[in-house]
């Protein structure tokens, strides 16, 4: 949280406007950095955290689990000054994607949180004990597979997953540009052709979760 302070990209992105032969900011902008910077040291003391917009649908979850939403700010984003579960606790953030996930008192990933801005929308959300997943494996094939979240590295490499279920099938592959029609059409029957292979597999692996866990889609099922 201390990061939070002087670093939260939602701040560095609306904070106002930059003197450019100063490099800094405005008056009005320093003005209200100081109002934020005080808010979230207020709720540091107070040991609450301030988190980025919780999925609508998964706030009775987030309740359900022993969260306390005291306050929601209405911006641009919607942050929520919260605190958490008893024995819960927040990550260091990722060296590399700079996302954080909240722990529980086991030590396992329960909440993922991103409040980049350049890439997608701030968010928090609870994260399925089970989930589908689907990449390239190799330059030849591609695998959709079930993953247990709890455990494994924090990473996007297919090793680091613990799988529970796995289907591995030949990548199609589509021409990358097209300059004629003729191109066009080569690529829109190709590209169709990988969906098509995608959306096969992904249904095997929810058919896989259906039938082996069919409350994986409340994200406070199977963790006990």
């Amino acid at each position: 949280m201390i990061d939070s302070i002087n670093k939260h990209a939602f701040i560095e992105a609306n904070i106002g406007k930059i003197d450019w032969s100063t490099n800094n900011p405005d008056k009005g902008a320093r003005t209200v950095w100081t109002e934020v910077k005080a808010k979230v040291t207020e709720t540091l003391e107070a040991k609450t955290y301030w988190i980025p917009n919780m999925w609508k649908w998964q706030i009775p979850y987030f309740e359900k689990l022993g969260f306390k939403i005291l306050e929601t700010d209405k911006n641009m984003y919607e942050f929520h000054t919260v605190t958490l579960p008893e024995n819960w606790k927040m990550s260091e953030r990722h060296p590399e994607t700079g996302s954080r996930h909240i722990l529980d008192e086991q030590g396992r990933r329960r909440v993922y949180i991103s409040d980049a801005v350049r890439f997608s929308e701030p968010t928090t959300r609870l994260l399925k004990r089970y989930d589908i997943r689907y990449q390239k494996l190799d330059d030849e094939n591609m695998i959709c597979f079930v993953y247990d979240t709890s455990g494994g590295d924090e990473s996007d490499k297919v090793e680091d997953f613990v799988k529970i279920y796995e289907l591995r099938y030949p990548l199609s592959r589509w021409r990358q540009k097209y300059t004629n029609a003729e191109e066009k059409a080569e690529f829109d029957k190709d590209y169709r052709k990988y969906i098509t292979a995608v959306q096969k597999y992904e249904k095997l692996c929810r058919k896989f979760l259906e039938e082996n866990y069919p409350a994986y889609n409340d994200p406070t099922a199977y963790w006990d």
